[in-house]
């Protein structure tokens, strides 16, 4: 009996295990069941928030695709069944740049990184490249490690930074540009600059502009980038002619690859020689007449976009510009050099007519007056000698008469030329004429210096010094009111300058306007024409009370114009 109760217990005892372990199964298996239910009720929502989200979801093992949501597939052309368990992210990566991509995969794989954000190209199913950005991170799957991560299409991002940083590039191409044309740069060097810029902006190979010549005979190579051959100088004017007046298009840009092709088809060998096989040029164009071209060109097939077109019809407007400025200021300083050379030549007329006058003056009618002089003293002696007191002294009164007529004789031929220049120089002429300014105007005190040989001083610039030293003492003496003036002539380097400065009333700035002042203001006026038409430099200081100062100075570089 006993040995059958302790069996009987035993059995009672591991029925009471299997029961426990039976309820602990139980209870296991509502945990699972419950596990399972919570898993799937977190996929379910995990695919809810996935399938709405903005952004593409994926999860990557074993080199494909295990999950993708459909904007993943629709970033890159594709249906959710087309990716899952079908392909991988090689094929939605560009190849140049899946040797990046594929070893940041295998990076997390490996637990080498947990994470990462990065960009790369990717292709659609259409080959369309595009741009994405991307985050990663490992995570397990089915007990085994996966990538998990987001996709972001960035390709309209990445082109708008671009077309931002384009449209900087090209604002600082027109920028300095513009800086060069406002410096003093010759039309060459300002056209070589444009080409250049045309030609890094839309990344060609060769640009040139090409101008018509005076003749209209040809156009000429002005500026050119890029060309092997340094021989090409010239284009047909042909092209121009096909232009005719007027624009063509209202947007210019419309035409450019016809342009090129009709400038291609009549520089052939050219174009065929530069191995030239695409390209945009654009007809510049003054008051709508056709004056030259602007040229870009490739050495392979390519397009170019509207953008790129409307960049060179910016360029090619601002270059016509700059054409048709630089001429205007050509035709300005021919016009502007005729103008000083008939203003030389007319200064110098009159100081021919002058001297002419002076020796006239001096030869005819002072020697004529001299001659009635030495004839009335003789009637006189002989009156003298027949006791004709009374007739004596009718001829004495006529004695001071023609004297004065002779020294006023004298004095007008001396201004008008003084002969001293002529036999003695310069620097003798301007130190006698100091000294009779200092006789005829004792209340003022006269300072000169004259510190240069005669030598030194140019033939054509003697007379020209002469007259300015000469109308500025004549100013100086009628209405600067002046107690003390300082004449200086001096050579420094390769510079002759004269001064002449006075401690007066000065000049108001409306002087020029009172009645008693026009003398001055001509006489101004006068000296500084006298002064730039022989190749100088004229500055006058002066102010209410501060006295006046006449500063001209020529460069001994270059030669007068009264040369």
């Amino acid at each position: 009996m006993t040995r059958r109760e302790k069996t009987k217990e035993e059995l009672i005892r591991e029925l009471n295990q299997v029961k426990r372990k039976a309820a602990q199964l139980k209870q296991l298996e509502s945990e699972r069941r419950r596990v399972a239910e919570a898993l799937h009720e977190s996929e379910t929502m995990f695919r809810k928030i996935t399938e709405r989200s903005v952004v593409g979801v994926y999860l990557i093992q074993d080199d494909v695709f295990r999950y993708v949501n459909p904007n993943m597939a629709a970033i890159f052309g594709y249906k959710v069944e087309e990716l899952v368990d079908h392909r991988g992210p090689e094929d939605l990566v560009l190849d140049e740049d899946w040797p990046e991509v594929g070893e940041n995969i295998r990076k997390r794989i490996s637990g080498e990184m947990e994470a990462i954000n990065y960009r790369f190209r990717g292709k659609k199913s259409t080959g369309e490249m595009i741009h994405i950005e991307v985050y990663g991170s490992r995570a397990d799957y089915q007990g085994r490690p996966a990538v998990i991560g987001t996709i972001l299409d960035i390709t309209d991002r990445v082109e708008s930074q671009h077309n931002i940083e384009m449209q900087l590039h090209r604002f600082q191409a027109l920028y300095h540009i513009a800086m060069a044309m406002a410096a003093e740069h010759t039309l060459e060097e300002n056209l070589a600059l444009l080409v250049r810029s045309c030609r890094e902006l839309l990344k060609t190979d060769v640009s040139l502009i090409a101008v018509s010549d005076v003749n209209l005979e040809k156009m000429l190579v002005y500026a050119q980038s890029g060309l092997r051959r340094k021989k090409l100088r010239d284009l047909p004017m042909d092209f121009l002619k096909r232009q005719g007046v007027g624009n063509t298009s209202d947007r210019p840009g419309d035409d450019a690859e016809v342009c090129f092709e009709q400038l291609k088809a009549l520089a052939k060998k050219e174009f065929r020689n530069e191995g030239l096989l695409s390209g945009i040029a654009i007809p510049l164009r003054a008051r709508k007449t056709a004056i030259g071209v602007l040229c870009v060109a490739s050495r392979s097939n390519r397009d170019f976009p509207e953008s790129e077109r409307d960049v060179l019809c910016l360029m090619g407007n601002v270059a016509a510009l700059e054409i048709t400025r630089k001429q205007a200021e050509e035709r300005l300083a021919q016009s502007e050099n005729e103008l000083r050379h008939l203003s030389a030549q007319l200064l110098r007329a009159q100081e021919d007519e002058r001297k002419r006058l002076a020796q006239e003056l001096h030869d005819g009618i002072g020697q004529s007056i001299s001659a009635i002089k030495f004839r009335i003293e003789s009637c006189m002696k002989q009156v003298r000698e027949n006791s004709d007191q009374r007739t004596v002294a009718q001829l004495e009164t006529l004695l001071p008469m023609v004297q004065n007529t002779v020294e006023e004789v004298q004095r007008i031929a001396v201004d008008l030329r003084p002969f001293i220049i002529d036999d003695l120089g310069l620097v003798a002429t301007l130190r006698w004429f100091l000294r009779q300014f200092q006789n005829t105007y004792s209340n003022i005190r006269l300072d000169n210096r004259i510190g240069l040989e005669e030598e030194e001083v140019p033939e054509a610039l003697k007379i020209v010094i002469f007259r300015i030293a000469q109308e500025a003492l004549n100013n100086v003496a009628k209405h600067s009111r002046a107690k003390r003036v300082h004449v200086a002539l001096r050579k420094r380097k390769d510079l002759i300058e004269l001064l002449i400065k006075d401690n007066g009333v000065g000049i108001e700035s409306d002087s020029s306007a009172s009645p008693s002042n026009l003398g001055k203001g001509f006489g101004l006026s006068s000296m500084k024409e006298r002064t730039e038409l022989s190749g100088g430099m004229f500055r006058l200081d002066t102010g209410p009370g501060v006295g006046t100062s006449i500063r001209a100075s020529w460069s001994l570089k270059t030669d007068p114009c009264y040369r």
